[in-house]
């Protein structure tokens, strides 16, 4: 086992502290897939609906062309890959990706996302460096480093600007 404990933090709050075993058994009450599919929206659905141990398929959202993505809810104890595979298949579709995935703090699927246009890598840098610089002001530690700082920055520009007034300010 790679952990004992996990916390969960939902937007900057601590939302959970458990075991992964517990986590899951609170959260999960059924099994959810992440289905990528090349196909018209509202066929795919209905489809994948009819599935033998499908309970509800959602629509999340589409990409380029006819590709949809959805989610698709079945029973905890029973694994619906294959047969959603087959009705993908059966139907002449591209399965771009099936991914099981668990449930998260907000309801959503925890699978890997892929970017789409207008997505960029840093979307979490603006909430991280707040968080960072707040901490150097915690500490008192850095005002006394920030205090020598600007004390040498300050000897150093006076003996420049001293230095440029007494040899250039010659008439």
């Amino acid at each position: 086992m790679t952990c004992q404990r996990v916390i969960i933090i939902n937007r900057g709050r601590l939302v959970a502290v458990d075991t992964p075993e517990n986590l899951t058994t609170k959260l999960q009450t059924s099994s959810r897939l992440l289905v990528r599919v090349e196909g018209p929206a509202t066929e795919v659905v209905r489809a994948l609906g009819v599935v033998s141990g499908v309970q509800t398929v959602k629509e999340d959202g589409g990409g380029p062309g006819q590709v949809v993505t959805c989610i698709i809810e079945s029973k905890k104890d029973r694994d619906v890959r294959k047969d959603v595979a087959a009705a993908v298949v059966h139907q002449n579709w591209g399965l771009l990706e099936l991914a099981a995935g668990g449930l998260d703090v907000g309801g959503r699927i925890c699978a890997p996302r892929h970017r789409g246009e207008g997505e960029h890598g840093m979307s979490s840098f603006w909430p991280i460096f707040k968080r960072e610089l707040r901490a150097y002001f915690v500490s008192p530690i850095a005002y006394v480093v920030m205090v020598m700082f600007l004390t040498i920055a300050g000897y150093f520009f006076y003996s420049s600007f001293a230095f440029l007034i007494s040899s250039g300010s010659k008439p």
